[in-house]
């Protein structure tokens, strides 16, 4: 509803209205309303629109972060194929070079582990960023391991100690960057949207025109 020339169209199409309806009380404001019921249908496909494939486009996302890890759960100890969002604290993990870390864990064991851990910067009022630092772990002198870390070199065994809220990853979603690209289809449909804008605005103006010319004809020929 930022658009000027959406604003000047529904301006002269209310303006378009009063004389309309002084020269012909019963139908003269049939024009008028049906340009302002055009600008809400085009305003509300737009938003409907961009809703949609904003959502679309964070559900792709978020596919990229789905992930499923074989883990240790249960008293028998059995293996099960989870998801790393489903993780509870207690369960054991077998991780290998490449492999990003599900949660905070804490190393059972491990042999020449190597990871790069992120450490989190939060400025006021500006943006999240991180630093990597490539560490040593084992389960005797550095047993801590952060979620979103990677495994450099090395295998361990893990137990999950903390999720959710209380993680070093916390409860706060990524947030994604929705802002569409210029591409040639879209600078097209672009002047398009323009074009009919201008011959809706034009339209508007005409018979705003039309209205009052028919307005004063009326009034002189009464006179």
């Amino acid at each position: 509803m930022n658009d000027r020339v959406i604003i000047l169209v529904g301006i002269f199409a209310i303006l378009s209205i009063i004389p309309g309806m002084v020269v012909e009380p019963s139908n003269g404001w049939v024009e008028g309303v049906f340009i302002l019921v055009a600008l809400v249908l085009q305003v509300l496909i737009t938003s409907w629109n961009d809703y949609s494939k904003d959502n679309k486009f964070v559900e792709l996302q978020s596919l990229n972060r789905e992930e499923n890890v074989p883990v240790l759960r249960g008293k028998k100890g059995s293996m099960q194929t989870i998801s790393v969002w489903n993780l509870v604290v207690g369960d054991i993990v077998m991780m290998q070079p490449g492999d990003k870390v599900p949660a905070d864990c804490i190393v059972l064991s491990s042999a020449n582990l190597h990871v790069n851990e992120p450490t989190k910067h939060v400025e006021l009022d500006g943006p999240t960023t991180f630093t990597w630092n490539k560490l040593k772990k084992n389960a005797n002198e550095s047993p801590f391991l952060f979620a979103d870390s990677y495994i450099l070199a090395g295998t361990c065994k893990v137990v999950v100690c903390c999720v959710g809220e209380n993680s070093s990853r916390g409860n706060e979603d990524t947030k994604y960057d929705t802002r569409e690209e210029e591409t040639e289809l879209t600078q097209k449909l672009s002047v398009i949207e323009t074009s009919l804008k201008f011959m809706a605005l034009i339209s508007a103006i005409v018979i705003l025109g039309t209205a009052l010319v028919v307005l004063f004809l009326q009034v002189g020929v009464n006179d």
